[in-house]
């Protein structure tokens, strides 16, 4: 997430606030720098402690109201005076935003190589290129998916908004250039774009896409509009017919300032990320942020709260700390590879600010106050292209794996995955299933989740190598979804209908002989209460001290018989072990608090694993439940545990050194591929 925006500080020239004084003939606004801090810490503590404060991530929506309302009354101040200049303008830009995005990417580059495996340094290498572009939105839209990094180990996620504001500040100035002489033709345009973007973000929520409606700049081009069109507002005031000198004075500054802040407070108290935003929820922060904005200097939050020295010296430095805290965050979740405890994730937070106070002074500060030469945005512009190319040169390297070659073995087997891979793609219904060929002969049906998926490189496999003497393959999946109807997981929608168009299709499909079902029914059903069956407006959670549990096996059971009943041959393939201690990435030590352990200067490797025991009293209950209704309904039982683990140990690495897993509950694609036997008989044909 980021904000920028050009600063509202004096700095003694026309970049940064002074150009926006210009924009409305007004002195400086202390206040405004003063919510750039609101944001900023808004967005701080939600990285710091999701869990407490849920909603802070909608101070990135604050940044980009203050965006549009500066950066556009800058350009429509200078187009008024007939003093624009779209060179002026881009240079005015690169200098405001290269500097310390500069300083922050070759940073964590450099301490990355000594710190990051080598997976996770060529993820590094493709989000710089990402970012030095101002393309991480599209970057992370692309990677959305279930099997996508976990979002906290990736270090320039927050680069996702610079990339939104960036390609909006490609076109905007241009159109407003081109625009200007037809006035009321503009000011509708703007109107228009900003309820287009609106509706789309409405549309893509609606459907589901909730990737599409967070990272796609069409969706979110109308919070920077409503800014613009505030400062459209100020700069005519004919145009909007006086209301805004009448809403100037007493009580409506006073009004304003309070209602802003009571709305940010309300966002960030009760919204979270199972909301589905931005959607119409995001109208909370835009509103409070115009309000907050329309107060002016004199709105009685902002004179006491904004404009406090303290809360202003935040605001000048939020740009850096905002390029800042989220890496120091990730990098350090990442080594502990555990959740920080508060002294530690406080002394973070202190670090950022150190190092946004540090940024400013010695890097912002001096590039702005030097004269806006164009030899010094070429300069800049040029030291970006060549970090991109830093960042491509370790995305194709593979993240440089010869930096730690005792640990490349282990490292080979992160993120070693492979679905759909070569399997042939199907439409069907509102989804889509793959198959391994469609010879007419009979056919089984894997049905499930992503530990359903995660052993179709051995299908693949026996299809290569037996060929006919083997059933066809349908693989039916929803990634993260439960195979029970109705199941929801917090915050994700689209698993509605899933389970049932798949039991459709096994039950009208007459080559299928064969289901699979294949679930991570421990981690989906445990004491998390992330699952939850929609019952009449009433969540009923998926876990045994909820009656939602009973509600799931009762159809589970349901499913099972029918599938029994149309004479299809059925198997439950219960979880593989899962935990941390079996993630690859986890089995090399790189703590903070033992710098000793970093793989760049220890190489030591851990063989970790579970004991059996522990993890079978844990999901007791579950795995019980699960085998008592299979059986009851004639459906035969696989435990994958019964084949990994040995002399009570489930092992993370076989005994050549391969790891079993790609990460902490998904088994490794080439471990699948070449010694996991216990799903063969069930592609088997039916004599």
């Amino acid at each position: 997430m980021h904000f920028d925006e050009t600063s509202t500080h004096r700095s003694g020239n026309v970049d940064g606030v002074d150009a926006a004084s210009q924009v409305h003939s007004r002195p400086y606004r202390r206040d405004i720098d003063g919510l750039r801090a609101l944001a900023v810490v808004f967005v701080v503590l939600y990285h710091a402690f999701p869990e407490s404060f849920r909603g802070g991530f909608i101070g990135v929506d604050v940044f980009f109201v203050i965006s549009g309302f500066l950066i556009s009354g800058i350009v429509f101040s200078e187009l008024e005076n007939r003093q624009f200049s779209l060179t002026r303008f881009y240079i005015r830009r690169i200098r405001r935003i290269f500097p310390a995005l500069l300083v922050v990417l070759i940073t964590f580059w450099l301490i990355s190589w000594v710190v990051l495996f080598s997976p996770e340094y060529k993820h590094l290498g493709k989000h710089m290129v990402a970012g030095a572009g101002f393309l991480s939105n599209f970057a992370l839209w692309q990677e959305s998916g279930y099997f996508d990094n976990a979002a906290e180990s990736k270090l320039l996620l927050h680069l996702w908004s610079l990339g939104i504001e960036e390609q909006f500040y490609i076109f905007w100035p241009v159109a407003a250039y081109l625009a200007w002489r037809e006035k009321h033709l503009f000011l509708a345009g703007m109107l228009l774009a900003t309820a287009a973007s609106f509706l789309l973000n409405l549309h893509e929520i609606h459907e589901v896409n909730l990737a599409a409606a967070f990272f796609s700049p069409l969706t979110r081009i109308w919070e920077l509009l409503c800014g613009s069109l505030l400062a459209w507002a100020y700069l005519h005031p004919s145009t909007s017919k006086g209301w805004m000198r009448a809403l100037e004075g007493r009580p409506w500054p006073h009004v304003f300032s309070i209602t802003g802040l009571l709305l940010l407070l309300y966002g960030f108290a009760s919204i979270d990320n199972a909301v589905g935003f931005p959607g119409a929820w995001a109208l909370i922060p835009v509103g409070g942020a115009l309000l907050m904005i329309m107060a002016g200097p004199g709105g009685v939050i902002n004179r006491t709260l904004l404009s406090n020295p303290v809360v202003v010296w935040f605001g000048l430095i939020s740009f850096p700390l905002y390029l800042w805290h989220w890496p120091v965050f990730s990098l350090a979740r990442t080594m502990e590879r555990a959740p920080l405890s508060w002294p530690v994730m406080l002394l973070a937070i202190v670090l950022s600010v150190v190092l946004a106070w540090a940024t400013y002074e010695v890097v912002e500060k001096p590039v702005r106050q030097r004269a806006a030469s164009p030899r010094v945005a070429l300069v800049l512009l040029v030291l970006m292209g060549l970090t991109g190319v830093l960042g491509l040169a370790t995305y194709l390297s593979n993240g440089f794996p010869n930096r730690m070659p005792a640990a490349e073995k282990i490292f080979s087997g992160i993120g070693k995955w492979s679905f759909p891979a070569g399997l042939q793609y199907v439409p069907f219904k509102d989804g889509n299933y793959w198959q391994t060929g469609a010879s007419g002969k009979n056919a089984t049906l894997f049905l499930g989740d992503s530990t359903m998926s995660q052993y179709a490189p051995r299908i693949e496999e026996l299809h290569r190598l037996r060929g006919g003497e083997v059933n066809d393959a349908i693989f039916y999946t929803r990634h993260g979804c439960l195979a029970i109807q109705g199941a929801l997981y917090e915050g994700v929608l689209d698993c509605r209908g899933y389970i049932g168009d798949a039991i459709e299709l096994a039950l009208s499909n007459d080559r299928i002989n064969t289901v699979v079902l294949i679930n991570q029914w421990y981690g989906a059903m445990d004491a998390t209460g992330a699952w939850y069956l929609m019952e009449e407006g009433e969540k009923l959670w998926i876990r045994p001290d909820h009656k939602g549990y009973e509600v799931a096996l009762s159809r589970l059971s349901e499913n099972l018989s029918r599938l029994v009943a149309a004479n299809k041959r059925v198997t439950i393939v219960l979880p593989t072990p899962f935990g941390d201690k079996l993630d690859p990435a986890g089995l090399i030590p790189r703590r903070l608090s033992d710098p000793g352990s970093l793989p760049y200067f220890g190489d030591t490797v851990i063989s970790q694993g579970v004991m059996l025991s522990e993890f079978a009293e844990v999901h007791s209950k579950i795995r019980d439940d699960i085998v008592r209704i299979a059986t009851a309904a004639g459906a035969s039982i696989v435990d994958p545990a019964a084949h990994l683990c040995k002399d009570g140990i489930c092992p993370s690495m076989t005994a050549a050194g391969m790891p079993l897993y790609m990460d902490r509950s998904h088994l490794n694609a080439d471990f699948v591929r070449s010694q996991v036997q216990y799903l063969d008989h069930t592609i088997e044909t039916q004599r």
